[in-house]
């Protein structure tokens, strides 16, 4: 019984190997199905784009164009605007092939991928979060890259959204009179993102803050900062009248 148990485990085996060994001759060698896969990226069928990299990558999985064809899969599924397949892609490609030459593409490609999905930034802002960490990740790993470049100025409009974002939240609370807590939204603009273009109106909210709450001098202190570097400022001018008129 034992013999004819293992002559039946051994035939299925060489059935089973000659089927898959049937099913890899009728598919093309890699480099051509590469090839397939790239024709259509290039007539903008980005998801069968996709699914051909991958094919290659579950047929061939030791061929050397494996790692090109999973950072084509993920830009094709990026360019068919699939950013959660995109992101998975780029994961996957990183952790099996974390030094590839490639990597610094795949990088700015998941930054990509989560810069597409910002929002106004009058909405929750978790996802431009990781898109600025994602940016800073590419600048911080790769600063001679040719991505290097657009991520920086992509961090500048990302610091204005997340900035943007503190302020609304602020205005509501002064609008409120909760002095503390828009005091605190307030200065999050100024410690850690100085290079805003709402960083004016912030120094002025600041001292508007400051005024109500009894603190002139703290209000001065940050009147001054205004001055020194918005002197022709419309929130400079604001700071200073209101500073002035509330001085001892």
């Amino acid at each position: 019984m034992l013999k004819k148990l293992a002559v039946c485990a051994i035939v299925a085996a060489a059935c089973f190997g000659c089927s898959s060994s049937r099913k890899q001759q009728d598919l093309p060698p890699p480099q051509e199905m590469f090839d397939q896969g790239r024709a259509l990226f290039d007539r903008r069928e980005f998801l069968r784009s996709a699914e051909k990299f991958d094919l290659l990558e579950r047929e061939y999985p030791f061929s050397e164009l494996v790692p090109r064809a999973q950072v084509m899969s993920a830009f094709a599924f990026y360019k068919a605007r699939r950013y959660d397949d995109t992101i998975m892609a780029v994961n996957r490609f990183l952790h099996l092939n974390p030094a590839d030459k490639d990597a610094p593409w795949a990088y700015y490609i998941r930054a990509q991928a989560l810069y597409e999905q910002v929002s106004d930034f009058r909405r929750d802002q978790k996802i431009t979060e990781q898109a600025y960490q994602a940016f800073s990740e590419v600048v911080r790993r790769f600063p001679d890259s040719e991505y290097a470049k657009d991520a920086r100025q992509k961090l500048v409009v990302l610091t204005d959204f997340l900035a943007g974002h503190e302020m609304e939240i602020g205005r509501f609370y002064q609008a409120n009179r909760m002095h503390t807590a828009s005091l605190n939204r307030f200065l999050t603009v100024l410690e850690r993102y100085p290079r805003s273009v709402v960083l004016p109106e912030a120094l002025l909210r600041i001292t508007e803050v400051y005024i109500t709450i009894g603190l002139p001098e703290d209000a001065r202190k940050y009147a001054v900062l205004l001055g020194t570097n918005f002197p022709d400022s419309k929130w400079y001018a604001r700071a200073y009248e209101l500073v002035n008129r509330h001085a001892d």
